[in-house]
């Protein structure tokens, strides 16, 4: 979880900073989580929690929100896709995991579906996707 801003926004640069700021999340997310966690949170003007993170994001290109809880991929991704117009300020608020589920069970398409992310993986495929749509190589390896 990261904090979002605009980009010419010079007054927040850390987690403390957001106190008296209007700060936006999406709801029953795990930002909302890790924020209820900083010290911060109470000390803010007022907490918006809205249905997704394009419409955060939206709060803040408007100013109705100075600035975003959101998952690091989600941030990156937006920011790669305008990257005049927002920045990720201060150090992550809570570390977070992405993976891939399957029903319990269904060895065949987990089989399949392992095989084509080694070949990716493998074959470079897997980094280019990430460069080309979150402006770098967010991959974790073991």
């Amino acid at each position: 979880q990261v904090i979002v801003v605009k980009k010419d926004n010079s007054s927040i640069n850390k987690i403390d900073d957001l106190e008296g700021k209007k700060v936006v999340l999406q709801k029953d997310s795990s930002a909302e989580e890790a924020f209820a966690k900083q010290a911060v949170q109470s000390k803010v003007k007022s907490l918006n929690k809205v249905a997704d993170n394009a419409m955060g994001m939206l709060e803040v290109k408007t100013g109705s929100s100075d600035a975003l809880i959101v998952d690091s991929v989600v941030a990156k991704y937006y920011i790669s896709q305008n990257p005049d117009q927002y920045r990720i300020v201060g150090e992550s608020l809570a570390p977070e995991e992405y993976g891939i589920g399957v029903k319990k069970g269904n060895t065949a398409l987990l089989e399949k579906l392992q095989s084509a992310l080694d070949t990716m993986w493998e074959d470079g495929s897997a980094k280019e996707i990430s460069e080309k749509w979150f402006g770098e190589d967010l991959l974790l390896r073991d």
